[in-house]
C-alpha cells in the first residue's frame, strides 16, 4: 500500500504547485477562487474525516490541478 501514499503525495504536490502558479498568474478575483478552492479541498477532510469526504476532496485537488494547468496552458506561460 506504500505506492498508494506515494501516488497521493505526488498528487497533493502538483496540485498545489500548478494552484499556486496558476494564482500568481492570475489577476483580481481569480487568484482569490483558485486559493480558495485549494484551501477547501485540503481543510474539508481535516475538519470532517470520512473516507469519502477524503476522496472527493484528493479528486476535487487533481481537477483543481487540472484546471489550473490548462489556464497556463491558455495564458502562454507554459
Amino acid at each position: 500500500m506504500a505506492y498508494l501514499a506515494i501516488i497521493t503525495l505526488i498528487g497533493n504536490v502538483a496540485s498545489v504547485v500548478l494552484a499556486v502558479w496558476a494564482a500568481y498568474e492570475a489577476e483580481g478575483a481569480g487568484r482569490l477562487i483558485i486559493i480558495a478552492l485549494l484551501v477547501l479541498t485540503f481543510l474539508i477532510p481535516a475538519l470532517w474525516s470520512a473516507s469519502l469526504v477524503s476522496l472527493v476532496c484528493f479528486i476535487g485537488r487533481i481537477v483543481l490541478g487540472l484546471g489550473c494547468f490548462i489556464y497556463l496552458k491558455w495564458q502562454g506561460v507554459v
